[in-house]
């Protein structure tokens, strides 16, 4: 069981560090790790969120120019995903895609859930 360990590590991450020990514990049960691989694009569900633990996600956009789309955000460990009210739903928007450069771990989770987190 390497709970005790994963809550120091989450305790570390921006966003994650305002919870107490047994409120990580409970997030630990409604959330899937993911690892988005080097150069793949995340699609997230209309029902979900992530938030970023390791490694950078770039959000790209070709809304103004189609034949060159432009880095429109960087998420980095903390940042949370589809969010509406944290991202101005950049993340969900038709011409926008998420990319992974390097390896990226996030966890999935409810979308919900995750506007329950952020209030």
């Amino acid at each position: 069981d390497r709970v005790p360990e994963v809550l120091i590590l989450l305790q570390r991450i921006r966003f994650f560090n305002r919870f107490e020990k047994d409120v990580l514990q409970m997030l630990l049960t409604r959330v899937t790790l993911h690892t988005v691989t080097k150069n793949s694009v995340l699609f997230l569900k209309k029902s979900e969120a992530a938030i970023v633990l390791s490694g950078q996600l770039y959000l790209f956009s070709h809304k103004e120019d189609v034949a060159a789309p432009c880095v429109q955000a960087v998420y980095n460990p903390g940042d949370i995903l589809g969010v509406e009210e944290i991202d101005k739903g950049w993340s969900r928007e038709q011409d926008s895609w998420i990319v992974a450069r390097e390896e990226c771990d996030i966890f999935l989770l409810n979308l919900e859930y995750a506007q329950y987190l952020w209030d």
